[in-house]
């Protein structure tokens, strides 16, 4: 979807300013599609490449992240601009590509450090609450 909006335009160089520029004014310009398709293109060539966001070796995960990051970002924003002219079909399509890097992104995380969403006697490790401490009670 986003491939066929940047259909004709080119972009050279690098493509993350033109998302960058778009997700802190929120005003589509030429550039913005061309570059947002560059970049949803790169990060579905990088996962291809390693089979998965959590096989992509050290040196590039820092950049990929970045890129999924800004793509969710200007989607999120997309989505809600009413200079757009996106039919419901095209923002649910949208909305399940942001879901999926979103999810990505989150199941990267969740093997790499403890979760610090849950409550304090839900983390693992906890066998018990304990009751004597004011910090741990949350309401």
């Amino acid at each position: 979807m986003i491939a066929r909006k940047a259909a004709g335009y080119n972009v050279l160089g690098n493509p993350r300013p033109a998302v960058t520029a778009y997700v802190a004014q929120h005003q589509i310009n030429e550039g913005t599609y061309p570059s947002l398709a560059v970049l949803v293109r790169d990060i579905a060539a990088q996962v291809d490449q390693y089979g998965s966001l959590a096989k992509l070796p050290a040196a590039v995960v820092g950049n990929t992240r970045n890129d999924m990051y800004l793509v969710s970002e200007a989607i999120r924003f997309l989505m809600k601009d009413k200079e757009n002219d996106l039919n419901k079909e095209e923002v649910k399509t949208l909305n399940a590509y942001k879901g999926s890097l979103d999810r990505m992104e989150a199941h990267r995380r969740h093997g790499r450090r403890e979760d610090r969403q849950d409550p304090p006697h839900l983390r693992p490790g906890r066998l018990r609450r304990d009751h004597g401490r004011r910090d741990d009670r949350r309401r």
